[in-house]
């Protein structure tokens, strides 16, 4: 019998035995004599980041088969993530934004830099220059004006500096008269 071989029945003829070719084989049986082959389930992984051999997942549970991460909170540890301490601050495994921006947060912002015009609908002017947001908006500019068709909705009268009569309401076929820089007058 070989060095280290396994005694195989075989009904009524003689017994055999069997010698494994390498070291970390299962001895497999089949319809007809048994054979050594790799073991069942050892086909999982054989190496983890270059380490072999028994190996430790650290903050890590498993059952069965599976392992999973532990939650970075519950470990006190920054688990499998890495964050920016400028925008980012982790306290206990607690990942939390510096300015703590929730739904209910009114943050602060040095500047916004945007690649496209905010549209109106989005509290923008959807345009790049002061002329186009005030086309967009619908507004005359600042001073002399060309692009002003009409005047509506006034609720006081334009004083005569401001190019009105200063008056409100004027005598039916009076003649007017103006004092100066006070309302004109309506006389008959």
């Amino acid at each position: 019998m070989p060095h280290n071989g396994v005694i195989v029945g075989n009904g009524s003829s003689p017994l055999t035995s069997v010698v494994a070719g390498a070291a970390g084989l299962c001895l497999i049986s089949n319809a007809g004599a048994p054979t050594w082959q790799a073991c069942p389930g050892s086909g999982g992984v054989a190496s983890l980041d270059t380490l072999s051999g028994a190996l430790t997942l650290a903050n890590s549970t498993g059952s069965g088969a599976t392992v999973t991460i532990d939650n970075a909170t519950n470990t006190g540890a920054k688990g499998i993530a890495s964050f920016n301490a400028t925008n980012f601050l982790v306290a206990s495994g607690a990942v939390n934004t510096v300015q703590d921006i929730a739904v209910t947060s009114t943050p602060t912002f040095a500047g916004l830099n945007l690649t496209t015009a905010l549209t109106v609908g989005n509290g923008g002017t959807g345009a790049a220059t002061a002329g186009g947001a005030r086309t967009n908006l619908g507004a005359a500019a600042s001073g002399a004006n060309n692009d002003i068709t009409s005047l509506s909705g006034l609720t006081t009268a334009l004083s005569v500096i401001q190019g009105g009569t200063g008056a409100t309401s004027l005598t039916a076929n009076g003649i007017l008269l103006g004092n100066g820089t006070s309302a004109i007058s309506a006389r008959l």
